[in-house]
Order: C-alpha cells, then sequence, then structure tokens
C-alpha cells in the first residue's frame, strides 16, 4: 500500500494545474533574477551568479518562502479527504494507518522536492543562457558546476523541506483544516521573523544557527569569514555546524511525524461539535418544521436588502473567527520586537515620533497582508462552492453584484482592522514612552488613504484573477506571479508607477512641510488606478460564476449580456478616467519632465563619477607645485 499511496499522490498533483504553475514561478523567479543585474535574491557585491555561494544562498531565501509551497501540496494532501467528503467511503476499508498515511506524505513530499527543483534549474538556464546572449556581465560568471547546484540543494534545501513538511503535516491531521495549517504558518513566519530580530547579537549565533530550521543563519554563520575566493570556489559541506543543524532538525521532524503524523491509531471520521446555542437552534427549526410554523417573510427581490444581509453575513464569517482573532494576534506579535528593541543610532533610541511609527507599521504588516490578500480572496470567492452550496446560493434571486461588493467590503474590514491593531499597539507604545503628540490624522491618512486605498484596489484585481481560475489554488498562484511580475519587470525598464497596479509615488511626510506636493501627486495616481479597477470589477461581476461550471470562455461569450446598460456604463466612465488621468500623468512625467529608470540613472551616475574624476585630475595637473627646498 506504501507504494500505492505514493503514487496515486504524485499522479494526483502531476495532474493538477497548481503543479505547474508553482514550477514556473520558482522558475521564471530565478531565471529573471539571474539575467537581471537589478533582481538580486542571493549573492551581492563581487559574488559569481554561478558560484557556490550565491546559488545557496539563493535556495536558503527562497526556502523560507517554500512554506507555503509546504502547505499547498502537503497539508491539502492531509486534508483532501475531509474536504472532498471521500472520507466516509475511504474509511469503511481496511487501512493500514501506517502505509497509508507515510506513502500520501512521502508522495506530496516528492511533490514538493520537484517543484523546488526548478529553482536551481532556473539559475542554471539562466547563466548559461544569460552568458551566450550577453544579457549577464561575463565578469559575472565563472566555470559551470553542476556540484554546487547539487550541494546546495540536497544539503540545505531539502532537509529544510522534509522539516516544513513534517510539521505541517502533523498539523493538517491535528487540526484536518486548511484554515488552521494557513494560520500556523504565518505564525511560524512571523515568529521566525521577530527572533531573528531579539536574538541577532553575536553572544547568540551558535544557538541561533543550531535551532534555524531554514538554515539561513546557519549558512550566514559557517560562510562568515569567507573571503571573495572562498565564496566563489568553495562548495557547500556538510559537517560541521551544518551538519549538527540538519541533524537536530531531522530528527525533530520525525518525532513530529511519529508522534502527531498519525501513524499509530486508525484512521477515522471527524466527530462533528456542536455547541448549546447551535442545539438549541436546531430544535427549535425541527419544532417549527412539525408545527407548520413559517416565521419569514418574503419581500420579493431587493438589492439592497440582500445586500446589507450578505454584508453582515461576509462579515460575520471573516471578522468574528478564530482565524481573524490570530491574524490580529499575529500583527501585534510583529510590532513587539521592533517596539521592545528599537534601533538605535549612536546607542540611543529615537524618539516614538507618529511618523516612524506609520512607517514601523507599515512595514511590519506588508508581508502579513499580502498573505491575507492571497489566501482571503480565494477563501472568500469559493466559499459556497468549496462547501457544496453554490449551486444552491446561485440559484438564488440575487444580483452578482451582492456577492461581489459584500466579499470586498468583508476583506477590506480585515486589512483595516489590521492596521486599528498596529495604531493602537504603537500608540500604547507612545503613551508609555512619554510622547504625547500621538497625530491621530496622521495614522488615518498614510494607513487609511495612502496604504490601504491601493490594497482595496488590489484586492479588487486579486478577485478577478481568482474569477477567472478553474479553482482557488490557481488563482493563488496568479496572484503570486503577479506579485513576482512586479518586482521584476520593474527592472526592465517598467519601474514607471504607470506599470505598477495600484501604484504611485512615495509620499514623505516632514513637521515642516507636511505632505508638501506629494500628496497631489498620489491624488492622481490614484485616480488613475481607480478607472482600472472600475473595469476590473464591472468584468468581475460579469464573469462572477453562477449556476453549474462553466468555463471562462462559455462565460466570456455572455459577458455583454450579464454587463447590462449599468455594467457597461461603469466599464465607460472606468475608460474615460484611465485614459484622462493616465494622459496628465504622462504628460507631467514624460513631456513637461524627463523620466529616468533606474539602469540609466546609474549609467548617468557612473558618467558624472568618471567627468568628476577627470576634473579633479585636470586640476591637479594645472595646479603650481610647491618649492622644493
Amino acid at each position: 500500500m506504501l507504494v500505492k499511496m505514493f503514487l496515486f499522490e504524485w499522479r494526483y498533483f502531476i495532474r493538477q494545474p497548481s503543479f505547474y504553475v508553482t514550477s514556473l514561478i520558482f522558475f521564471m523567479l530565478t531565471f529573471f533574477a539571474t539575467i537581471s543585474d537589478n533582481v538580486q535574491i542571493g549573492g551581492g557585491g563581487n559574488v559569481l551568479y554561478n558560484g557556490p555561494f550565491s546559488i545557496a544562498q539563493t535556495l536558503n531565501i527562497l526556502s523560507l518562502f517554500a512554506m507555503f509551497l509546504v502547505v499547498n501540496f502537503v497539508a491539502s494532501t492531509a486534508t483532501r479527504n475531509d474536504t472532498s467528503q471521500m472520507a466516509e467511503i475511504l474509511y469503511s476499508k481496511p487501512i493500514n494507518p501506517l502505509s497509508y498515511q507515510l506513502g500520501r506524505f512521502l508522495g506530496s513530499f516528492a511533490m514538493v522536492a520537484t517543484v523546488f527543483a526548478f529553482v536551481p534549474l532556473g539559475i542554471f538556464i539562466g547563466t548559461v543562457l544569460g552568458g551566450l546572449t550577453g544579457w549577464v556581465d561575463p565578469e559575472r560568471l565563472g566555470d559551470t558546476h553542476l556540484s554546487y547546484y547539487f550541494t546546495a540543494y540536497f544539503y540545505l534545501s531539502l532537509p529544510t523541506l522534509l522539516v516544513l513538511s513534517c510539521m505541517f503535516y502533523a498539523v493538517a491531521i491535528r487540526f484536518k483544516s486548511m484554515m488552521a495549517v494557513y494560520l500556523v504558518a504565518v505564525g511560524f513566519f512571523i515568529l521566525y521573523t521577530v527572533a531573528g530580530q531579539l536574538f541577532s547579537d553575536p553572544e547568540y549565533r551558535t544557538i541561533v544557527a543550531l535551532a534555524d530550521p531554514f538554515g539561513l543563519n546557519t549558512f550566514a554563520e559557517v560562510t562568515r569569514y569567507w573571503t571573495m575566493f572562498d565564496k566563489n570556489n568553495t562548495a557547500v559541506e556538510l559537517s560541521g555546524l551544518l551538519l549538527q543543524n540538519r541533524i537536530i532538525w531531522f530528527v525533530a521532524g520525525a518525532l513530529i511525524m511519529a508522534v502527531f503524523g498519525g501513524f499509530s491509531r486508525k484512521v477515522s471520521l471527524t466527530k462533528l461539535k456542536t455547541n448549546k446555542k447551535e442545539q438549541s437552534l436546531e430544535n427549535e427549526l425541527d419544532e417549527n418544521i412539525i408545527n407548520n410554523r413559517v416565521n419569514y417573510k418574503s419581500q420579493g427581490i431587493t438589492t439592497a436588502a440582500h445586500l446589507a444581509l450578505r454584508i453582515k453575513f461576509e462579515i460575520k464569517q471573516v471578522i468574528f473567527s478564530a482565524p481573524f482573532l490570530v491574524l490580529g494576534a499575529l500583527t501585534i506579535f510583529a510590532l513587539v520586537a521592533p517596539l521592545v528593541d528599537p534601533r538605535a543610532m549612536f546607542g540611543t533610541p529615537n524618539w516614538p515620533i507618529t511618523q516612524a511609527m506609520v512607517q514601523l507599521i507599515t512595514n511590519s504588516t506588508s508581508t502579513l497582508i499580502l498573505i491575507v490578500l492571497a489566501y482571503y480572496s480565494a477563501e472568500i470567492v469559493w466559499r459556497e462552492r468549496n462547501s457544496g452550496m453554490g449551486d444552491i446560493i446561485d440559484s438564488l434571486p440575487v444580483s452578482n453584484i451582492t456577492f461581489w461588493l459584500s466579499k470586498i467590503i468583508a476583506i477590506t474590514l480585515v486589512m483595516a482592522l489590521l492596521y486599528v491593531f498596529g495604531t493602537s499597539v504603537t500608540v500604547f507604545n507612545q503613551m508609555i514612552r512619554g510622547y504625547d503628540n500621538f497625530e491621530i490624522a496622521q495614522y488615518a491618512v498614510r494607513l487609511g488613504y495612502i496604504n490601504l486605498i491601493p490594497l482595496i484596489m488590489t484586492a479588487i484585481l486579486a478577485f478577478f484573477l481568482q474569477v477567472l481560475s478553474p479553482n482557488k489554488f490557481v488563482g493563488m498562484m496568479l496572484f503570486v506571479l503577479y506579485i513576482i511580475s512586479t518586482i521584476v519587470l520593474s527592472n526592465f525598464g517598467f519601474s514607471h508607477n504607470m506599470f505598477q497596479f495600484s501604484g504611485a509615488p512615495i509620499v514623505f511626510y516632514s513637521d515642516i512641510n507636511t505632505y508638501g506636493h506629494f500628496l497631489e501627486s498620489h491624488h492622481w495616481y490614484m485616480l488613475y488606478w481607480t478607472g482600472l479597477s472600475m473595469i476590473l470589477a464591472a468584468l468581475t461581476y460579469a464573469l462572477w460564476h453562477r449556476g453549474p461550471a462553466q468555463s471562462v470562455k462559455v462565460r466570456f461569450k455572455k459577458l455583454g449580456y450579464y454587463l447590462g446598460n449599468s455594467g457597461k456604463i461603469a466599464i465607460t466612465i472606468g475608460l474615460v478616467v484611465f485614459i484622462g488621468a493616465g494622459s496628465y500623468i504622462h504628460y507631467n512625467t514624460r513631456v513637461l519632465n524627463q523620466y529616468v529608470i533606474q539602469d540609466d540613472f546609474k549609467d548617468l551616475q557612473a558618467e558624472y563619477e568618471k567627468s568628476m574624476l577627470s576634473t579633479k585630475m585636470i586640476i591637479f595637473q594645472l595646479s603650481p607645485k610647491p618649492m622644493q627646498r
């Protein structure tokens, strides 16, 4: 059964779109990072792109983000029987729990290892192809040694992926909920980041290197005193501190799987728990049915009433739930380390002024909010269909705008409340440190307008990608691919904010000039992206999945019908606003002024330094020499 379950998991995932999407994302990320001088994941300085240090560092950094790859494949394997409602049929067979669970785990882990193998493959093809085409400076490339790729993959990445797989498989088996696994992953990510800040002093280096499950600090400690020659010619060796770290976490992963992996107990169905309130409501419903009492009076098709009711439902499902409370706790926890141990200038901590606190909230919650957007957009859009209630709900006389708008409001409220939690923590920190100039208006403007409005537009884009996708996992991968594309494409001449969705120039703030003229440019960019967001919102409304499953092609054929006059008017207004604001921005940034991309700016800097150097040499030659005695 072990081999059969392994092959079953392999065949199952190899047919899923998520396998090809994730593989493409990891490959393209490292490929473009290799052929572009500006996108840099590992290396730095004069380190060769295909040197052992650069390869190992890139794989180490991406192993940190591969945690969510493990959740996608390994944890979904552990919960698939319950989510697909096949547990009753499957568990009626005499199953050996050890062979069954171990086969599923190894099959899903093999898929994770295969997907992550596209990372060194992307580096290898990027260096080879970049060297042949001239995309990469020949001075940044050395001799190609396949051993550099294999040692970094098998000594650093593969053990990390195994430990993460053991951890999240055990969590999924214990809670049988993908929501719980996602929350554990986010909490583990934040805990790892905060712990790295708290224990960054030199006396903790050895302990941190041994206790690091990702091996980032371990590799940093091993290579701390490497020369540039060592970084370009010395392959990673499984010895010393690195070997001890790998043994410690291999034993930890094995213990986690042995205790919580479900190998020793028989597989069984999940017992549904109902509280007293739900039981009383169920009994009351049964009594009403028996007595033929109907307490609901239909109000007909009323969009406003349906929208209000649906908004209350979505808020209850999203806000008043344990996952959101955990996200709030993680937001507060992410601010604890920088507030308890703030960065000091010359040994003296900075005064907790409001503009510094706002920047701290933005930096601490940026990654968490992107995860919230990727995950919540998928869960909210696909909630009815994943629960098996999609066809029933879609048969109700309710407009698509009711579903779409209520879900957008719910996810907006999640992000807004996370900012509120962060604001409460920083204001409390200001109070206990004796700072009373809170400037609440600055919190509202910088977090509510400058940061939250672009995030709402990004949520609209995430909903649009989910509506186009055949399932929520493909939609999540498309959203991640969009995030990666904003990083990569900006370094290929598309760094202008007109090409970065919901992007705008940085709004600087000072006590003397406040926002100055920077806020005016932000207004125009927000107007520009509002026009495009209106178009995406109208298309999402028209393509919203109703009734039996239909392909995107079929829904596009009926696009005009579902848009109606109101949808077409919204798209027309969005186009006018988008083109009008875009023309004004283009005229100001490209016609009246000269926009310089990052590569050209560096070239100008280099030319300026050369001209200044030549000028100094001429002055030195023409200057009179001192008389010799």
